[in-house]
């Protein structure tokens, strides 16, 4: 693995972010790599359940006080490493793509989501990663899929994990404005038709890309544009 990074491998564990938590020690030892081969609870945004079967990839990174501030910066470069490290294993073969805000889709389906939590007191930020690379769950709000389905059968979890850990290392020091130009870059085209459920209220218009602060920009469809901070967010799509 990297060496900016100290890998705990586990057989199986309620949670790789509340594992990284427990064993993150006070201070919190900035680079830490939680990685199970199974998650009993794992979980996604607003403490959705993540289905963990062994043969997929779910590791959690604990990141330095420097994004503790913003977590959502953090969901960004994750993003944009977990992307480019599943283009490199793949030889590009897969056409991995960023959907606002934390998931990674192919053709529309996803593949895998992203995880950040923080603690003040802690001055750390802790990044988790669930990726399908042998399957998926078959009932999910967003359609999913997995790399073996999309065309990569043979990528191993160790693979892909030292690839990302790679980009994460490359793109430590990056700062906000280019982390978000360079998502831009590797997200779904502007465009793309999306429906966004916010709370109780569901708005459809075509994807026009984030802001500085990295909120979603949405063209409606009965015309103006508008900018949404918090959100589920579908691409209506084939594939």
């Amino acid at each position: 693995m990297v060496t900016d990074f100290r890998v705990v491998r586990l057989h199986t564990v309620d949670s790789t972010n509340a594992e990284a938590w427990r064993r993150a020690g006070r201070p919190a030892e900035a680079g830490l790599v939680v990685w199970a081969r199974r998650q009993e609870q794992g979980r996604g945004r607003h403490g959705r359940g993540w289905v963990s079967p062994p043969g997929n990839l779910y590791a959690s990174v604990v990141r330095p006080a420097a994004g503790a501030g913003h977590p959502g910066l953090e969901v960004f470069r994750a993003g944009i490493c977990l992307v480019e490290a599943i283009l490199d294993v793949t030889g590009q073969r897969v056409a991995a793509r960023l959907k606002w805000p934390n998931d990674v889709v192919v053709g529309g389906r996803k593949l895998a989501g992203i995880l950040a939590e923080t603690a003040p007191e802690r001055a750390v930020a802790v990044v988790g990663t669930g990726v399908n690379l042998v399957s998926h769950p078959a009932t999910t709000s967003l359609p999913a899929t997995d790399l073996a389905q999309a065309g990569a059968p043979s990528v191993r979890p160790a693979r892909l994990l030292a690839a990302y850990l790679g980009r994460l290392a490359d793109r430590a020091a990056l700062g906000p404005a280019r982390i978000l130009d360079r998502w831009r870059e590797l997200a779904l085209p502007t465009g793309t038709p999306f429906r966004v459920r916010l709370g109780a209220e569901e708005v459809r218009g075509a994807f026009a890309g984030i802001d500085r602060d990295g909120a979603l920009l949405l063209d409606l469809a009965e015309g103006g544009r508008r900018r949404i901070v918090a959100g589920d967010a579908f691409p209506e799509m084939a594939g």
